[in-house]
């Protein structure tokens, strides 16, 4: 490697690294494009982010005339709640790779919508809001909190596994860390059917490595 190069990989590396110090959800939260979060102007999100700074509740009338309420929020996570039945969780990941746009970062969104019964959804974007695909697909959730007890028969289990015709599965992104808690749902089950389905159930914690939730 000659003198040239590598200069320019250090200087690479420390321009990175200043984009790292600068970013913050924040001011990730105030350039997301209005139609990834529709029910939430410009004006509502600066609003949100100004009523935070002043240690005041961080509520905001929605484009909908509903009540949007920003509940958390430090450099790398935010939890809103947009209303009583949508809640949504952002957290700042790096990657181990450089990604499509040049960019090093990206943002993790896992949208949890219902009350009683609820379902998350997770989508990927660069640190410039482009999408990103990623195969953390249902099925694959589903495959890390379905397990067979020591105790039970194979045949058992698949019986048991087969109950439900498909299963809601809840996300919920860590705060202080970078990891993300998988549960599944057996709310929509009668009550012998869940009595049946349980011992099957666990919730799972996945960490990202750099390129997935593992």
């Amino acid at each position: 490697m000659n003198k040239l190069t590598t200069t320019l990989l250090c200087l690479l590396v420390f321009l990175l690294n200043i984009n790292s110090q600068n970013m913050h959800m924040a001011e990730l939260f105030k350039q997301m494009p209005d139609s990834l979060m529709p029910y939430l102007t410009t004006n509502n999100k600066l609003d949100m982010l100004d009523f935070i700074d002043a240690g005041m509740e961080a509520k905001v009338t929605n484009k909908f005339d509903g009540e949007s309420i920003l509940c958390e929020l430090d450099s790398t996570y935010l939890r809103l709640k947009l209303n009583t039945s949508v809640e949504v969780e952002m957290k700042l990941l790096s990657s181990s790779n450089l990604l499509n746009d040049s960019t090093k970062h990206l943002i993790c969104i896992v949208t949890t919508y219902g009350d009683l019964i609820k379902e998350s959804v997770l989508k990927l974007f660069t640190s410039k809001w482009n999408s990103i695909e990623h195969d953390i697909t249902k099925s694959k959730l589903i495959s890390y909190v379905i397990h067979k007890p020591d105790t039970m028969s194979e045949l058992t289990y698949n019986n048991v596994k087969n109950i439900p015709d498909d299963y809601l599965i809840t996300l919920s992104l860590d705060k202080n860390e970078n990891s993300m808690s998988v549960s599944a749902s057996t709310t929509l089950l009668s009550t012998d059917d869940s009595t049946k389905v349980k011992p099957i159930i666990s919730t799972k914690r996945l960490l990202w490595n750099g390129k997935t939730f593992k």
